[in-house]
């Protein structure tokens, strides 16, 4: 609990609050189970996930017997409802040796056939297995299956303290996605700034291609006039018509020394005869106003 809980947020004396709210829990100082003992057996730890599991049976509780599965590699949890004892649970594969604590899990036929069960009197995953049956013992008939699921998952996300990562990383190669975690909202929008930084951008007057759909010419050659989106553009291409285009319907232009210098030309060109019309226009707006002030005179006179 503490370090599922540290993994979130941390408050000063947050180890302490949490020890004594469970401390002082009074269901849970009546389901405690007796101290400790000390250990008989030390097992070699297994080199894959669901090599070893030890199993044990905890019931009749509310009418139903629970099989409790513990997975030594990744300290993964399982609880199964069981009609009946001679139940099949293929879920992970079988395992390489079944550790019970001499009870009556799996029959004799089973053991014959398919594994290697070691008889323990202590088993390894004894103290996972205890803390199970207590929880077990303290659900409400009510909501028994939601609780046993939320325990169950509560149980897969928390960090062990032994190897720093959750059970479900250990069995599953990667990280289970619980509530808690949408209380973390920078981790998508970072990477999306992140994306959004390798955009292409296009400025005012760059030299581009845009794509074309009302002819055979895919592609055809257009100056940028002005951003319309975060995405798109206005083009002007060579007959003078403007297109909207989305980002990914525009790529950069390639251009010789001499196609620049003839488009500069153009330009040029362009711009000096836009000059001349403005002169010309100026000129015949000036001989207008001096024909308006001669005739205005002369009606006066």
């Amino acid at each position: 609990m503490k370090v599922l809980t540290r993994s979130y947020v941390w408050w000063p004396k947050l180890n302490s609050e949490i020890e004594n709210l469970v401390r002082t829990c009074e269901q849970c100082q009546q389901s405690r189970a007796s101290p400790p003992h000390t250990p008989v057996h030390k097992w070699e730890s297994p080199r894959i996930p669901w090599s070893r599991i030890h199993v044990d049976l905890a019931g009749p509780i509310y009418g139903k017997n629970f099989l409790i599965v513990v997975d030594t590699f990744s300290k993964r949890l399982e609880v199964r409802v069981l009609k009946k004892t001679r139940h099949p649970n293929h879920i992970h594969g079988l395992p390489d040796i079944i550790v019970s604590d001499n009870g009556t899990v799996v029959d004799t036929v089973t053991r014959s056939r398919y594994l290697k069960i070691p008889r323990d009197t202590i088993s390894q995953a004894e103290r996972m297995v205890r803390t199970t049956k207590e929880f077990l013992k303290k659900m409400t008939q009510r909501d028994w299956e939601y609780n046993l699921a939320n325990f169950l998952f509560c149980q897969h996300v928390t960090p062990c303290t032994t190897t720093g990562k959750s059970r479900a990383e250990l069995l599953m190669n990667r990280r289970l996605r619980a509530v808690l975690d949408r209380l973390q909202p920078d981790v998508v929008p970072e990477d999306l700034d992140k994306k959004f930084e390798k955009v292409r951008t296009f400025q005012t007057e760059d030299q581009e291609y845009a794509k074309n759909y009302s002819s055979e010419k895919t592609w055809k050659p257009a100056i940028v006039v002005t951003p319309t989106g975060p995405l798109s553009y206005q083009v002007q291409i060579e007959d003078g018509k403007l297109w909207r285009r989305h980002i990914n319907q525009l790529r950069k232009r390639y251009v010789t020394a001499e196609q620049n210098h003839s488009a500069e030309k153009v330009e040029s060109h362009e711009d000096e005869t836009a000059e001349k019309t403005v002169e010309a226009i100026t000129e015949e707006d000036t001989a207008v106003a001096d024909a308006g002030r001669q005739l205005t005179t002369a009606v006066l006179l």
